[in-house]
């Protein structure tokens, strides 16, 4: 090998190691959905978007250690697994799991309207759940998998839950 590519070699690693420790991480503090493998398995395993019922989406709530953990907002399925503390079973945002719970994006509502219906909502309400649902699209920790299909909403809209705004 030749002096100039030995010091080009020595130089390269010597500014990682630097960088490396600079930033206390080994992937220099740049993030990606390929450094997860839950990510890498999900795409080898399912190429194609997934198509999800109510019933199958439920089924990914954590509450099988086995399965991902998946949220849908606005027909949008999400795989939320990286933070199986945050989403599983026992953790805060538990009940977004499992379900499409656009209307609690909206309104904060988590125990009357974790439901996809969004009928009544106000504008500011449908940005809200179209800027969660491009958090969840453009996140390293989390990515799209596919969509949920819903039946006919059926009945009248869901009330303003106490302490919500009603729509306008």
């Amino acid at each position: 090998m030749n002096e100039s590519l030995k010091s080009i070699i020595i130089f390269a690693l010597s500014g990682y190691l630097i960088a490396s420790f600079v930033t206390n991480s080994w992937r220099l503090n740049f993030e990606s959905r390929w450094f997860y493998a839950e990510y890498i398995k999900h795409r080898l395993m399912h190429p194609t978007p997934l198509v999800l019922s109510e019933q199958e989406l439920a089924l990914y709530n954590g509450s099988d250690p086995n399965l991902p953990i998946y949220l849908a907002i606005n027909g949008s399925v999400f795989d939320v697994s990286t933070r199986r503390e945050t989403y599983g079973p026992i953790g805060p945002y538990r009940f977004f799991s499992g379900k499409d719970a656009a209307r609690a994006f909206a309104t904060g509502c988590f125990q009357t309207d974790l439901t996809h219906d969004l009928r009544g909502l106000s504008e500011n309400e449908l940005e809200s759940i179209r800027g969660w649902t491009r958090y969840f699209d453009e996140s390293t920790r989390y990515w799209p998998v596919g969509v949920v299909t819903h039946g006919p909403l059926l009945g009248d809209p869901p009330k303003p839950c106490r302490g919500a705004q009603k729509p306008t």
